[in-house]
C-alpha cells in the first residue's frame, strides 16, 4: 500500500511540475504584441475611435511597429516628436504592409503614403512638408475610413 500511494505522490508531483512548468513557459513567453500598450485614442473625421501606441521617446520611434506579426485595423502607433520637420520612415522589419498618415501640429492630415509593404525597404518615406506626428496603420486604414488631406484628427492623450 505504501508503495501505491508513493507511486501516486511521484506521479502526481511530476504532473504537478510538468503542469507549472508548461504554464509558465506559456505565460511568460511575452509575444511581440505585448510590448505595445494602446493608451492613446484618436478620433477620426467620421466618429470612429482607435487606440494607437505613443512612441514620443527616441528608442520607441526606432523600434516602431518592427518584428510586430500583425495588427488590427482598430489599432496604431503614433510618433510624436518635439517639433514639427519632414522625418523619414522605413520598413525595417516590418512583418505587414502599412498607410503612413503624416499629421501636423494642429492635428491635420497634410499627407498621407498608402500600402507600404516590407518590401520597400530600405526605401524611406516622407511627407510633402513639415509634420509632428505619424500614424501608422495597417494597410488599407486610410482607404477603409476614407481619410484624406485636410481631415483633422483628434487625439486623446492619457
Amino acid at each position: 500500500m505504501q508503495k501505491v500511494l508513493a507511486s501516486f505522490v511521484v506521479v502526481l508531483t511530476l504532473f504537478l511540475i510538468t503542469e507549472f512548468l508548461f504554464y509558465n513557459n506559456k505565460t511568460s513567453t511575452k509575444s511581440p504584441t505585448n510590448r505595445l500598450v494602446f493608451d492613446t485614442k484618436i478620433i477620426l473625421p467620421n466618429n470612429k475611435v482607435i487606440k494607437v501606441h505613443l512612441a514620443d521617446t527616441p528608442e520607441e520611434q526606432i523600434k516602431g511597429l518592427s518584428n510586430i506579426p500583425d495588427m488590427s485595423f482598430q489599432e496604431g502607433m503614433l510618433f510624436k516628436f518635439n517639433r514639427p520637420g519632414v522625418y523619414k520612415f522605413w520598413m525595417k522589419d516590418m512583418m505587414f504592409s502599412l498607410d503612413f498618415i503624416w499629421i501636423s501640429a494642429n492635428f491635420t492630415i497634410v499627407d498621407i503614403t498608402e500600402n507600404i509593404s516590407p518590401e520597400t525597404f530600405p526605401e524611406a518615406f516622407s511627407p510633402k512638408e513639415p509634420i509632428m506626428y505619424v500614424l501608422e496603420v495597417k494597410a488599407g486604414f486610410v482607404k477603409q475610413n476614407n481619410l484624406k488631406p485636410g481631415d483633422k484628427l483628434k487625439i486623446i492623450f492619457p
